[in-house]
């Protein structure tokens, strides 16, 4: 058998090696019958006069000799579609053996382990060259050596063997068409996996550390099978989100946590419906949550990739609240607890200036572009009522918010957003009820109150100077 270089992974393990028992006391006798050789030349067995070819059982030990005789001894064999070791005695071997990755008998035999360390792109290791100091072999009872299968160990650990060589410090390696996870140990990964050292993963954590899962039965959980190669699972209850980087230009692994991102979760196309958020956990966001500036943001599929992803800071100077519905989708156009959660470039919402009045466009702000992000210092307009949240984003109620001046004349009244300042010119309201729902067609001299004071309505629109809907203009006259 020829063992393909491609699939080897080896690695140290801690267990003894099994040595057989056999007496090398083979001293000559006068019938040519038993043992008959030296070190130097190698060793033979007499049977009735006859060289012993074959598998032969001496003493309750398995030897073999080939058809010159001659005993094998320190070498893997492959007879009858098999490979077999005989160990330095001539002894066949049963159990772990373990030889140098530069060994002789590895190399006689055609194990090319520079080969399969140089394939390696995602070890346990600090280095490759580390995992493959010693190859593992295991060996049954009848001698055949564990070939592209599964054993389990008396520690109850699982162990696999791609060819002959035992697979280990590897998160990726495929078996029959799965992926599973094996330690430097070789064992087989269950539950979280942390790979401490990849420096080259594209999923938008570009720290030294990253995490894999992997099912009760190893095999790692396949993001690969769904369109847009991601993959959500619950764990112990919270959602987690998983995605695949094997066919990025320098990614190297499958289904690797995603931490600490916002991101869209677009299957069919790149669209603001459906953004998530994992904490630097990993774990799904639901309800308002505090996403830090910090936070990678990934709006289209193009930029999983980036080599320096994009930021939330790229819209906000500072750490943002965004609403996320039950099933971890950013919602917007909603009230909580007098908050506003608004949608991008959300047309029922006007930024306000307390200092200059002025209103302008919520699309003009870059935090529009954020789905479900909480709005500040802006009118809303929801249901046909309007609404002023302030500056840390509270609704307000039983206010009186100045929006500019008011003129008052022979009973009409003009209003502006700059001082005039005529004697007969008074600061202008917009009055908020213990609701927060701005007062609207208020006949003009009609009065409201907010606090202890009363205002009175000069009957005008809001809306046919800011295009603010639902507002009547107010003066306060002392």
């Amino acid at each position: 058998m020829r063992l393909k270089g491609k699939n080897l992974k080896g690695v140290l393990l801690a267990t003894a090696m099994f040595a057989a028992s056999a007496s090398m006391a083979m001293a000559a006798n006068t019938n040519q019958d038993g043992w008959q050789g030296n070190d130097t030349e190698g060793w033979y067995y007499y049977e009735d006069g006859q060289k012993a070819t074959g598998w032969k059982l001496i003493n309750n030990v398995w030897y073999y000799f080939d058809r010159s005789g001659l005993m094998a001894q320190d070498e893997l064999v492959y007879i009858s579609g098999e490979t077999y070791y005989l160990n330095p005695t001539g002894a066949m071997a049963t159990g772990w053996y373990s030889f140098e990755n530069d060994s002789d008998i590895l190399y006689n035999y055609d194990i090319d382990v520079n080969e399969a360390v140089s394939d390696i792109q995602n070890p346990v290791f600090k280095s490759a060259e580390e995992s493959y100091e010693k190859v593992w072999l295991y060996f049954h009872e009848n001698g055949t050596a564990a070939d592209d299968e599964w054993l389990q160990a008396e520690s109850g650990l699982w162990y696999y063997f791609d060819d002959i060589v035992m697979v280990a410090g590897d998160f990726d390696h495929e078996i029959n068409n799965a992926r599973y996870g094996f330690d430097e140990n070789g064992a087989m990964m269950v539950g979280w996996a942390q790979n401490y050292n990849n420096q080259s993963i594209l999923a938008p954590n570009k720290d030294s550390r990253t995490w894999y899962y992997y099912e009760s039965n190893g095999k790692k959980f396949d993001v690969d099978s769904a369109d847009n190669r991601f993959g959500w699972k619950k764990i112990d209850g919270e959602w987690y989100c998983f995605k695949s980087e094997l066919n990025l230009a320098s990614g190297n692994s499958v289904g690797t946590l995603i931490v600490d991102t916002l991101f869209n979760n677009g299957a069919a196309a790149d669209t603001t419906s459906n953004f998530f958020y994992v904490d630097k956990n990993g774990v799904m966001a639901t309800g308002v949550t505090s996403v830090s500036k910090d936070s990678v943001l990934v709006e289209t599929r193009d930029e999983w990739g980036l080599a320096t992803p994009n930021k939330v800071s790229k819209y906000t100077g500072s750490n943002v609240d965004i609403l996320f519905d039950d099933n971890g989708r950013a919602k917007a156009k909603t009230f909580v607890n007098g908050r506003y959660y608004a949608d991008a470039a959300d047309a029922g919402v006007n930024c306000f200036d307390t200092d200059s009045f002025a209103v302008t466009a919520y699309t003009s702000k870059d935090i529009s572009k954020l789905k479900g992000a909480l709005v500040k210092g802006a009118f809303v307009e929801k249901d046909e009522n309007t609404y002023y949240v302030d500056k840390y984003g509270d609704c307000v109620t039983s206010h009186a918010l100045q929006i500019g001046y008011v003129t008052v004349a022979d009973g009409s009244y003009t209003f502006s957003q700059t001082a005039t300042g005529a004697e007969n010119e008074f600061k202008a309201y917009a009055i908020f009820d213990n609701k927060g729902v701005a007062y609207d067609d208020v006949a003009a001299t009609r009065t409201v109150a907010a606090g202890s004071k009363k205002y009175i309505s000069t009957g005008l629109n809001y809306s046919d100077t800011t295009g603010v809907e639902n507002v009547t203009i107010f003066y306060y006259k002392n």
